[in-house]
């Protein structure tokens, strides 16, 4: 199910993570936001209840669904999440800016997804092989498609090849300048 995979920002792997233990963590944690996401999950049909859910479904806490944000923003990566319900196909878009300069990064700020109706309409390629010829050292790795600002459906903008030779610079930064999430939609820029 296309609605249920998440963002392999820099060079995470596609899939899907599990849920199914959201209940034993939001009661550990006393987070009631990680039982109305995951009841979300079971209500709008993108998951499926498990023996986990069964197990630790909430007995002591009230659960307010139509009071969980469709959006994200998370200050430490700059990235930004947003999504038009929690029924399966709902429209989810995310962006990232952040810094190249990551351990494990692909030069990929101002990369985005885009899903609608169940499909992925655009896709972050995810990581690259290790093990490639020529990947390492690290410099050297940025030649690979995935690894560049193209294959991260980001903006590369270079007139000069060989100050700027894999189109955006390996130390430069996109913070997030500004973003608004209300009832009539959500932006980031």
């Amino acid at each position: 199910d296309n609605n249920a995979k998440y963002f392999p920002f820099h060079d995470g792997s596609v899939g899907s993570q599990d849920t199914s233990y959201f209940f034993y963590v939001a009661n550990f944690f006393n987070d009631a936001t990680l039982y109305d996401i995951r009841l979300n999950q079971i209500n709008g049909n993108i998951k499926t209840a498990n023996l986990l859910d069964m197990i630790y479904y909430p007995r002591d806490i009230e659960i307010d669904s139509d009071a969980i944000s469709l959006d994200y923003y998370s200050d430490n990566i700059d990235l930004f999440s947003t999504r038009s319900s929690w029924e399966q196909g709902a429209l989810f878009a995310s962006m990232i800016g952040g810094n190249n300069n990551v351990t494990h990064g692909q030069i990929d700020a101002g990369d985005f997804v885009y899903h609608n109706g169940g499909v992925i309409w655009i896709y972050d390629l995810g990581t690259e092989n290790y093990n490639c010829t020529g990947f390492w050292p690290a410099a050297t790795r940025y030649r690979y498609y995935v690894m560049k600002p193209e294959g991260n459906n980001t903006i590369a903008l270079t007139s000069d090849p060989k100050g700027v030779p894999y189109g955006q610079t390996l130390t430069s930064t996109a913070p997030t300048v500004a973003y608004e999430t209300n009832e009539h939609g959500s932006y980031m820029v």
